[in-house]
C-alpha cells in the first residue's frame, strides 16, 4: 500500500466510525421524540444485520444496493418524529 493510500484509508476508517456514531445519535434523538421507541432496542435490531450493515459489504465502489424502500426511507429519516402519530410511525404500523 502506498503512503497516500494508507493515509486515505485512515481518514476513511475514522469517517466510517463517525457515520456510525451519527446514525446512533440520530436514532437516539428520534427515540427521545417517540415515547414508545427505545434507542437500545432499535440499534440492537440494526446490529443484527451482520451480512450488510455491520459487515465489509458495500465498501467497494460501483453499483450500490437498491430497493423501492431505500429512497422512501432516506427521505423519511430526516423528518424527526414528534409524536407516535408521525408519518414515519403510521407507515410502520399500517
Amino acid at each position: 500500500m502506498t503512503w497516500d493510500s494508507a493515509e486515505l484509508a485512515k481518514v476513511c476508517y475514522n469517517t466510517a466510525l463517525t457515520v456510525k456514531l451519527a446514525i446512533a445519535n440520530t436514532v437516539a434523538m428520534f427515540c427521545d421524540a417517540l415515547p414508545g421507541a427505545d434507542c437500545d432496542e432499535v440499534m440492537g435490531a440494526v446490529k443484527l444485520a451482520t451480512r450488510r450493515v455491520c459487515s465489509p459489504a458495500y465498501f467497494l465502489s460501483g453499483m450500490g444496493d437498491g430497493g423501492s424502500c431505500h429512497p422512501r426511507d432516506n427521505i423519511a429519516l430526516p423528518t424527526t418524529p414528534t409524536s407516535s402519530t408521525s408519518p414515519t410511525t403510521s407507515t410502520i404500523t399500517s
